[in-house]
């Protein structure tokens, strides 16, 4: 059997490891009221760009009506949500750099290939 990492810590390495724990961490604050909701807003918001601007509308629109419909109580969807603005944000962060580096190590393998086809011609 080798010994090679494997799991979420080969992917994402320790500073995407930590960056998750950043923003769950943030999210435990915002959704604690640990500040203000100004700006715990602005700090989850730098956190987890570019993603945030996409994340409250998925959360107020999609997941708290969802979560109204299943009769989860009040108190607990507005955690959800508050803990979720700063942590799903992050986590779609994380996928998208996830997707940006495996593109590029795409299309520079595919140019690598290139290069040595009209090299070895």
């Amino acid at each position: 059997m080798s010994r090679g990492r494997n799991g979420l810590a080969a992917v994402l390495g320790k500073p995407g490891i930590c960056y998750l724990a950043a923003v769950a961490v943030i999210g435990v604050m915002n959704a604690l009221d640990v500040f203000d909701h100004e700006t715990m807003f602005y700090l989850c918001l730098t956190a987890t760009l570019p993603m945030s601007l996409f994340t409250p509308a998925l959360l107020f629109h999609v997941v708290a009506p969802l979560l109204h419909v299943l009769r989860m109580p009040d108190p607990a969807v507005q955690f959800l949500v508050d803990f979720g603005y700063a942590f799903v944000g992050g986590v779609l962060n994380v996928l998208l750099f996830l997707g940006a580096r495996a593109l590029a190590r795409e299309w520079c393998s595919a140019q690598r290939a290139a290069r040595a086809a009209r090299a070895a011609r």
